[in-house]
Parts: C-alpha cells; sequence; structure tokens
C-alpha cells in the first residue's frame, strides 16, 4: 500500500536486492519516484544518522570489518548527509543523494551514468552531476529567499504611515491685514482681489 500510494504504478520493485542480473524481472522506477522516497527518508534523521556515516567498522570474532562509504560527497560537498549510491548492468553508475545548508535541503538523484573509461570514470561523472544539480538547487533556493524578503521589505515600507510634518503658523502679513479693515463687506466678497478692488474704490 505504501508502494502504490508513493510510486503510483511508474514503480515496480521485485527483488530484496536492486541487481539486475539474470533474465529477470527486474526492478523499474524513475528518478522522481525516487527521489520522493529519498523525502520520506529525509524525515527520519535515525536513517541519516547511517547514510552520513563515511565508514565503519563491524566487529568480527577473528578480524574486523572495515567498510567504507562509497558516496564520496560526504566529505567534498558541504551539508551532504547521504544518501545511497550503486551500480548495476541495466542503472549503470546510480546515486542518491542530499544537502542541507541554512533552512534548506536538496535533493538530487542520477541514474544510467556511464563511460567507456569504466566503472571509476562513471561513478566520477555521478558524483560531479549530483554535486552539480544540489548546487543548482541551493542557487535556486537562494534565489527565492532574496526575492521574498526584497518583497517583504516593499510591502512594510508601502503600510508604514506618512509622518507630518511640522505645523508652520503663518505670520501676519497683507491679507489679514486687509481682512480686519474690511470685516463689515466679507459677506459680500468672494475673493481677496474682490477686497482689494472693493478697498480700492471706497
Amino acid at each position: 500500500e505504501f508502494r502504490r500510494v508513493l510510486f503510483r504504478s511508474r514503480t515496480h520493485f521485485v527483488t530484496p536486492n536492486g541487481l539486475t542480473t539474470g533474465a529477470g524481472p527486474h526492478d523499474t522506477t524513475t528518478a522522481r519516484d525516487l527521489a520522493k522516497l529519498c523525502v520520506e527518508l529525509c524525515k527520519r534523521p535515525e536513517a541519516l544518522r547511517f547514510t552520513s556515516t563515511q565508514s565503519h567498522a563491524f566487529a568480527r570474532f577473528l578480524k574486523p570489518v572495515f567498510m567504507v562509504n562509497h558516496n564520496h560527497l560526504l566529505p567534498s560537498f558541504p551539508g551532504c548527509d547521504g544518501l545511497k549510491t550503486g551500480w548495476t548492468v541495466a542503472a549503470k553508475a546510480s546515486m542518491a543523494t542530499t544537502a542541507t545548508h541554512g533552512p534548506h535541503r536538496v535533493i538530487a538523484v542520477v541514474l544510467g551514468c556511464d563511460s567507456p573509461q569504466g566503472a571509476k570514470a562513471a561513478q566520477r561523472l555521478r558524483d560531479q552531476l549530483a554535486g552539480e544539480l544540489m548546487t543548482d538547487g541551493f542557487t535556486k533556493l537562494a534565489a527565492q529567499d532574496l526575492a521574498k524578503a526584497k518583497l517583504a521589505k516593499t510591502a512594510v515600507v508601502a503600510k508604514a504611515p506618512l509622518k507630518a510634518g511640522p505645523t508652520l503658523k503663518p505670520e501676519p502679513g497683507f491679507w489679514d491685514w486687509l481682512g480686519d479693515r474690511s470685516e463689515e463687506h466679507t459677506s459680500e466678497l468672494q475673493s481677496p482681489c474682490n477686497l482689494v478692488c472693493r478697498l480700492l474704490l471706497e
């Protein structure tokens, strides 16, 4: 049920290990479906604790087994803490990886990397592509954060009330003197110009 809801019909798992040797049937999936699985996996810190481990020594009775993580982005890409590398005959060199930077997390899925120089060259190409995808993701997220900050700043400025300037008390002038001299005519006059003409006529 979990697989059906998460992957719809584009993913079909038939083996516990994902190997594609033999006649099949083989597992089939897409980069998008694997990214969805990675999103769910990244919600579990206990899983990231294992995927971010670069090496681990497994104790045995006679001799410990020392295992090294093949995700070369763990020590080289800032914030990388997973997830899984792999190689199969059908999918070639593949990787699902993730990293955090500030409040953001990005996930990159690379499938089908091959090289005429062999498996090691294909793995280097896979690592390079995954790193470029995550860098591009962080760059776009940073641009979005900057745009949101500018928009929020503009909104705050637009909502800020305008501060009224100091009220200046006008000094007594000609029109004030003129108004005092002609109080008896104010009911008849419509403007200062009419008032001046009336006084001159008188």
